[in-house]
């Protein structure tokens, strides 16, 4: 669903300060092929660049979804920047086997997205044609509470250490982490009513924010959303109604445990009283 530029743009314009003037609808033209001419017709899909990165010594990565939408800061006339997004959705924030952090793995495929634009390293590799890479994830479950409806930026700095240096910024500024968590209910902030509504397959709460209902096809992908939504929290009523169980299993059990220590402390000084008393009588 995240392959749909009307889908995207919202995200995109809510998170990347090069978009923030812009309207929705003008980022989702932005949003172009690889080694493709601007798309006019927004109702088309996107065509991913390799959501695979991989080379003999380093380790195979899957992105999500991987594209590249034209930088409008830095485009002329004689020739065309762009931004490359990695855009991934994190159901499980608290990783397991193995435990790492998400900003951790997020700086990763940032590094490698970054690494892919200029392929095989030789004598003459132009590292000034560099462009900025976006490395967004949506973390959807699993969530601290401290963290929820929560957005992190993290990204490249200069800090001069001795004396002054006027190092421009765009020539390293080049990468950029953003963590977005989620939270139930969501707050009043856009980019949080509007993944709400995404991941629901709500089309009216979308059109709070781009308006789909001239494309039929995008309709009915975010209406299908709606019964994965209903089916993902019939499982998770689920899973929370056998975790409650088992909660009130384990407090009965150990109040049973109690009950019963008390019990027997109770018989054993009823029988020390007796025995007491027999002692008295004779």
């Amino acid at each position: 669903m995240l392959r749909y530029p009307k889908l995207v743009a919202p995200i995109l314009q809510a998170l990347i300060p090069e978009y923030r003037n812009y309207t929705t609808d003008q980022v989702a033209k932005l949003l172009v092929p690889s080694g493709s001419p601007p798309v006019d017709d927004t109702s088309v899909m996107v065509s991913l660049n390799d959501t695979e990165c991989s080379s003999i010594s380093e380790k195979l990565i899957r992105y999500d979804a991987r594209f590249k939408l034209l930088n409008p800061a830095m485009n002329d006339r004689e020739h065309e920047v762009y931004l490359h997004v990695d855009l991934e959705v994190q159901n499980n924030y608290r990783t397991t086997n193995p435990k790492y952090p998400m900003i951790t793995r997020g700086i990763y495929y940032a590094a490698r997205l970054l690494g892919s634009e200029l392929g095989i390293l030789t004598e003459k590799t132009d590292y000034a044609n560099l462009e900025k890479v976006y490395s967004i994830w949506i973390c959807n479950e699993n969530i601290p509470v401290h963290l929820r409806n929560t957005v992190v930026s993290v990204q490249l700095e200069k800090k001069d250490l001795i004396g002054v240096t006027d190092i421009p910024k765009k020539d390293f500024d080049l990468m950029t982490v953003i963590l977005v968590h989620r939270g139930s209910p969501a707050n009043d902030e856009k980019i949080f009513r509007y993944l709400e509504s995404l991941f629901k397959g709500d089309v009216k709460g979308i059109c709070e924010h781009i308006d789909i209902h001239d494309d039929q096809e995008l309709v009915e992908e975010v209406e299908a959303m709606d019964e994965l939504w209903k089916g993902v929290a019939h499982e998770h009523y689920r899973k929370g109604a056998d975790e409650q169980r088992k909660k009130d299993e384990a407090k009965l059990a150990e109040k049973d445990a109690v009950i019963a220590e008390q019990a027997a402390a109770m018989a054993k000084m009823a029988n020390e009283i007796e025995r007491l008393k027999k002692l008295n009588n004779e």
